[in-house]
């Protein structure tokens, strides 16, 4: 935060219009401070919302790596019941499952 426009909470105050100005058009943040204290930024819309999808993205990788965790953890105890015999391929499944109904559906089975 040391290269950030640095500016006094009465400033804003005084100067909102000229500090929201130099804001967009300079498309920097701007770091209020209150008695030399760093207090809150000011920064432009379309970078809060990217700062937002960045942080919603992290949020969904998180916990798609827990929900891959959760199954890894679950195949190895699967596993584990059933002498550590590897079991099919979930896709393979499927696949057998649509060309079963496939063949229901057009009367060949």
């Amino acid at each position: 935060m040391n290269n950030l426009w640095r500016v006094s909470a009465t400033e804003v105050k005084n100067s909102w219009g000229r500090v929201v100005q130099r804001v967009l058009q300079r498309h920097e943040p701007a770091l209020v401070e209150s008695r030399g204290v760093a207090t809150v930024v000011i920064l432009p819309a379309a970078e809060y919302e990217r700062l937002v999808a960045v942080q919603e993205f992290e949020k969904r990788k998180q916990q798609q790596l827990a929900l891959l965790d959760q199954a890894e953890r679950l195949a190895k105890e699967t596993a584990q019941r059933h002498n550590d015999q590897l079991l099919p391929d979930s896709s393979e499944i499927i696949l057998e499952l649509r060309e079963e109904r496939d063949g229901e559906l057009l009367g060949v089975r």
